[in-house]
């Protein structure tokens, strides 16, 4: 049989750039072939992290249940699946922020963060301008 076709894969649980507030969390994985998968691979952050072989992937049927460990930073998945072909498919990289940690979820959310800043500095603003104004009025008054 000719095999031209890749694997494909189905990542659940996380999307690209989202925060979550979890210690851990499940990540379903589903890599199927049209005939047969020779290995599935899940690194984060560039570190493999599982490694799964012809057996493995027979006996759970391609469904993998990773579970990944908070961090207090953005971490990045890939995952590659391996058919017996030679056919190679990998997902394009998965970043997200998976903390409990409210101060980096705040620091992460960048619209949050600089919409702090701006409402911070025009109250900032306004205040110095209302001194500022109300200083210059007693000085004509007087």
């Amino acid at each position: 049989v000719v095999d031209k076709t890749a694997p494909s894969i189905q990542v659940g649980g996380i999307e690209n750039g989202a925060q979550y507030t979890d210690n851990r969390r499940n990540i379903p994985i589903a890599a199927t072939d049209n005939i047969a998968l020779k290995s599935v691979s899940v690194k984060v952050d560039g570190t493999e992290k599982l490694a799964l072989d012809a057996n493995a992937l027979d006996d759970n049927g391609g469904n993998i249940d990773f579970t990944l460990d908070s961090k207090n930073s953005e971490q990045s998945l890939v995952v590659t699946a391996a058919d017996a072909a030679g056919n190679e498919y990998t997902i394009d990289a998965i970043s997200f922020l998976l903390t409990t940690n409210l101060w980096i979820q705040y620091l992460a959310n960048k619209p949050l963060l600089y919409g702090s800043i701006a409402a911070i500095a025009a109250l900032i603003g306004g205040v110095t301008g209302m001194v500022f104004f109300r200083r210059r009025k007693e000085a004509q008054t007087r």
